[in-house]
């Protein structure tokens, strides 16, 4: 039996030369030393996996800053198998997924967010999608999983009941040479005909209200999604980020958040207005902020809501979403 190291912390685990497996500080440590340490983790996680989940999660903590180090400069590869492995490990550690708090988590799981637990456990449950083709980004790995789940173009099922409110992320095709924004997302791209295509108007009641996510490169299109879901564009919102991302013609820094109707719907009273631009940082996986849920819900307290395209459940809301419980 060897040792694994984490700082002054010593894991046993079986390593065939007998010597320790150090998981080195990447602000210290040569590019070639954490290379090669991501080497010799990659052989133990597929030879001798940990059992126990609170060393895992601190082997998690520790490779996941040298993915992230390894990535300024251009040698994130290097760490992206042995962090997809010791995800996977964690999602199968977990066991199944907490339903409605009554999973008694293992404690050091507690540390980590709800929709990570989630994503760890897609990790481990779909193997097959992802594996045989690291490495991959964590974001790449869960869209091959989708893949598999999700046909690209499938319409979701929108059911029957009719609800007043309507608020929508749809997954925005990505233009050509632009392929890689794609893995910011839980869902495939789906075409703007495949979105035309919803049947929003049918769950739709006859006065409502559609606040609809819509980026840069498909604003015009979404007009198109406004229409072809039964309502007429009245105004927007703009989601200003604490930082840019990637881009065609610019880095873009925002995004919006149109504003339709249809039947007969007044605006809010002045005072409970909203001013047209939301000021929030950056979620991971295309999240939104939960300041523009929260402003739906005091804007229109009483009408029935649905969230399409739900990254996670929100009580007094219907959602349709693969995270959406």
């Amino acid at each position: 039996m060897s040792k694994l190291s984490l700082g002054v912390q010593r894991i046993a685990a079986s390593e065939p030369h007998g010597s320790a497996i150090v998981i080195p500080d990447p602000e210290v440590a040569s590019l070639p030393a954490l290379v090669l340490a991501c080497d010799q983790m990659t052989h133990l996680l597929r030879t001798d996996p940990p059992t126990d989940i609170d060393a895992a999660v601190e082997m998690l903590a520790r490779l996941a800053a040298i993915e992230t180090y390894l990535s300024k400069h251009d040698q994130a590869w290097a760490a992206q198998t042995p962090n997809r492995l010791l995800e996977a490990r964690i999602g199968a550690l977990l066991g199944p997924a907490e339903m409605g708090g009554t999973h008694q988590l293992p404690r050091a799981a507690t540390g980590i967010h709800q929709a990570r637990r989630y994503e760890f456990r897609l990790l481990d449950e779909y193997r097959e999608a992802w594996e045989p083709q690291l490495p991959l980004s964590r974001r790449a790995a869960l869209v091959k999983i989708e893949h598999v789940r999700h046909p690209a173009g499938e319409t979701p099922e929108l059911g029957v009941k009719q609800y007043g409110l309507i608020y929508a992320d749809p997954p925005w095709p990505m233009p050509t040479g632009v392929e890689d924004r794609s893995m910011e997302r839980h869902y495939p791209a789906m075409s703007i005909e495949a979105i035309c295509g919803m049947d929003v108007a049918g769950i739709a009641r006859d006065d409502a209200l559609l606040y609809l996510w819509a980026i840069s490169t498909h604003l015009h299109d979404a007009f198109h999604v406004i229409e072809a879901w039964g309502f007429e564009y009245v105004s927007s919102m703009v989601w200003i980020k604490d930082r840019p991302g990637t881009g065609w013609w610019v880095r873009h820094q925002h995004e919006y958040l149109l504003i339709a109707r249809r039947g007969e719907w007044s605006p809010p009273p002045f005072a409970m207005r909203p001013v047209s631009v939301i000021q929030a940082p950056r979620g991971e996986h295309s999240v939104k902020p939960v300041e523009v849920a929260e402003m739906l819900e005091r804007l229109w307290p009483e009408v029935p809501r649905i969230e399409l395209f739900s990254r996670s459940p929100r009580p007094g809301w219907n959602a349709i979403g693969d995270e959406a419980g």
